[in-house]
């Protein structure tokens, strides 16, 4: 059973993690602070054995150029639900492995480079721990419509 301080410590987590994917990085070191103790009170977050899985990328596309979830600095952020994630899992966004804030179990998120999305096509986006490689899902960059 997790304890309620984990539980708040949880949802302060989830709330800066999804704030630094809109916001900007202001809960960065709130996140990372909240993650470690988490861990470490639970003993059981983030450790399955089992590989994580890649449900969903937000945004999952964007067009050449044209930044997304727009952080104050003008940074792009994506956000990656998931399953099986640990405080090292790591976005890696075609075969860059992205900076990565861990959320919990179910999110990731992380700072989309400009030169990633610069040129149309289809980036292959996957996670990677010290357990392995997740399924792939595909980021797409639009060519700029007319």
């Amino acid at each position: 059973m997790i304890e309620m301080k984990a539980v708040a410590r949880m949802s302060v987590l989830v709330s800066c993690t999804l704030a630094f994917c809109l916001f900007g990085n202001g809960c960065r070191d709130a996140a990372t602070e909240a993650t470690g103790k988490l861990g470490v009170e639970t003993g059981t977050a983030g450790r399955s054995q089992d590989r994580p899985v890649l449900h969903s990328l937000h945004p999952d596309s964007t067009e050449v150029g044209q930044p997304f979830n727009v952080q104050p600095n003008g940074d792009s952020a994506i956000a990656a639900q998931c399953a099986n994630a640990s405080t090292g899992t790591t976005i890696v966004f075609g075969t860059r492995a992205l900076p990565t804030v861990y959320g919990g179990t179910n999110l990731l998120t992380a700072v989309v480079p400009p030169s990633l999305y610069s040129t149309p096509g289809k980036m292959s986006v996957f996670l990677r721990d010290e357990r392995g490689d997740s399924n792939r899902l595909e980021f797409v960059v639009r060519p700029v419509s007319p």
